[in-house]
This record gives C-alpha cells, sequence and structure tokens, in this order.
C-alpha cells in the first residue's frame, strides 16, 4: 500500500486546509460575537494577523494557537494529538504472549 493510499481518497492540498482551518476559525468568532478586533487584542496578535489566517493566506502556528487559545478552543487541540491511554507493548505483555523476535516483511526484502 502506497503512502497516497494511507492518506485517504479526499487529498487536500495545503492552501485547501488553510482555507478550511480559517473558515472554522472565522465561524467561531463569529458565533462568539466577536469582531477581529476584539480577537487580536485577547490573542495578543494584530488584526490583519487574523484577517490573514481567516482568509487562508497562511499565518503562524504561534498566531493560530493564540486564537485557539483566545476563543476557549483547546479541545480542538486535543484531536490532533490524543493522549494514549493504553500502551500497546502493555496490552502484549498482559496477553502473556511476548514477541521472541521482529520478523521482516516478505515485502521489505
Amino acid at each position: 500500500m502506497s503512502r497516497s493510499e494511507d492518506v485517504g481518497a479526499k487529498q487536500e492540498t495545503v492552501g485547501e486546509l488553510q482555507a478550511e482551518l480559517g473558515a472554522a476559525l472565522r465561524r467561531e468568532r463569529i458565533q462568539q460575537r466577536l469582531d477581529q478586533q476584539a480577537l487580536a487584542g485577547h490573542a495578543g496578535v494584530t488584526r490583519a494577523a487574523i484577517s490573514r489566517i481567516e482568509n487562508g493566506q497562511g499565518g503562524t502556528v504561534a498566531t493560530m494557537l493564540a486564537m485557539v487559545r483566545a476563543l476557549g478552543r483547546q479541545d480542538w487541540l486535543a484531536s490532533l494529538a490524543p493522549q494514549v491511554t493504553v500502551s500497546p507493548m502493555d496490552l502484549i505483555s498482559r496477553s502473556g504472549h511476548m514477541p521472541t523476535r521482529v520478523r521482516q516483511s516478505k515485502d521489505s526484502i
């Protein structure tokens, strides 16, 4: 299986992803009845930076994180890297069967 097959059927460009993220941030800002200037003040960034991100024109990760935090949506970040609660190695050791060696797959030989 190739890497492109792993990603899924719908592949988006970085620009498309920026536009989606910007639109989501704009929707959340409007839902909270904040204008760009107010959000910029809460986030400690410029209004122009807010506008660029919302319009999908890019920005820094720091600015996006400041926006997310100012909007009180840190829960969005948790979905990016969910916390692992059970280690795969713990599961193996609990089952009583520990592998004694690692074999290379036939495809990699």
